[in-house]
């Protein structure tokens, strides 16, 4: 049975549409982050295996964990957004209207645990440009190595951490916009049902 051919109310069918809508567009966007993704990880690929044939002062050793560990960070990103992309394919528009609503009440919430698994490869990422800005500029700020190398990570995590809740409250406005109103129909449905 299709949201289309059920009895509900004009709302309903406006919030069906703008879950559509934003799926649609969600679809495109992890399609566009996985391609992003598997770019600069052939890019970091290519880029370290000419840095390693050419002659230079820098530690093979290093060179070579930071590019596989780049490699590895931005595949998980693009697996990640492949992920999301599939899942997008799979939500299915023709279970009634209270199922769809509770559904989307769930996927628009505030936190998401599949969300965790981007923490590794931000780390991954903090730890090898903190590696080479130490290097490279050669920060000194407190005696240790290993001190200078947390503080710059601390530092780009920090940083990385405003940006990406600089993004959310961006995104979440028009997410808690949708799941607000999905809760709404959802407890106006279920008081229905219960008369």
């Amino acid at each position: 049975m299709n949201t289309k051919d059920l009895q509900t109310p004009a709302e309903i069918q406006n919030l069906m549409s703008d879950l559509k809508s934003e799926d649609r567009k969600y679809k495109e966007i992890m399609k566009g982050a996985e391609f992003v993704g598997w770019s600069i990880a052939v890019i970091m690929a290519v880029l370290h295996i000419i840095s390693l044939l050419l002659p230079g002062e820098e530690s093979i050793l290093r060179d070579i964990y930071m590019g596989v560990s780049f490699v590895i960070a931005f595949s998980i990103y693009a697996l990640y957004f492949r992920y999301l992309k599939n899942s997008y394919d799979k939500i299915d528009y023709s279970v009634p209207a209270l199922e769809m609503l509770k559904k989307a009440a769930k996927n628009e919430g505030f936190f998401k645990p599949r969300t965790i698994i981007l923490f590794i490869p931000s780390l991954i990422i903090s730890v090898n440009v903190s590696i080479s800005i130490t290097g490279r500029f050669n920060i000194q700020l407190f005696q240790s190595d290993i001190l200078n190398l947390l503080f710059v990570i601390a530092c780009f995590i920090l940083l990385m951490g405003i940006f990406g809740f600089i993004s959310y409250i961006k995104q979440n406005k028009k997410h808690k916009l949708l799941r607000n109103r999905a809760i709404e129909l959802i407890e106006d449905m279920e008081k229905d049902k219960s008369l």
